[in-house]
């Protein structure tokens, strides 16, 4: 479950892009999964691999629901379209190519960095 909200005008950067973050709601069955996906985020992010979404902060507690933890992601790249969960849903020509470049330059950072 995502809802965007406006960050504080203090802890923005230029990677933030729009000044959003995305803010990751878990189920209770899914509390580790999320938790986890900040841990390697981080770690990504660490490691220097390109084109990766930011977990800001370490997870909280959902405070509606116990057992529940809540992840801020950012940047959050808004589109007319909605999401795009395939590259071949990217217009093709220069925005495809681009998307297929920075897919290629993440998966190589992930191998370099041995985060598989």
């Amino acid at each position: 479950v995502f809802s965007f909200s406006p960050k504080s005008a203090s802890g923005g950067s230029d990677s933030d892009m729009n000044g959003k973050v995305a803010i990751k709601v878990s189920w209770k069955r899914s509390r580790s999964t999320v938790e986890n996906e900040c841990q390697i985020l981080r770690t990504l992010e660490k490691s220097g691999v390109p084109y990766v979404e930011k977990c800001i902060g370490p997870p909280n507690e959902y405070r509606y629901e116990d057992g529940r933890v809540m992840i801020a992601l950012t940047p959050v790249v808004e589109s007319p379209r909605g999401i795009t969960t395939s590259i071949q849903d990217v217009d093709s020509g220069n925005a495809q190519q681009i998307a297929v470049k920075c897919v290629v330059e993440t998966m190589v950072g992930m191998l370099r960095a041995n985060i598989i």
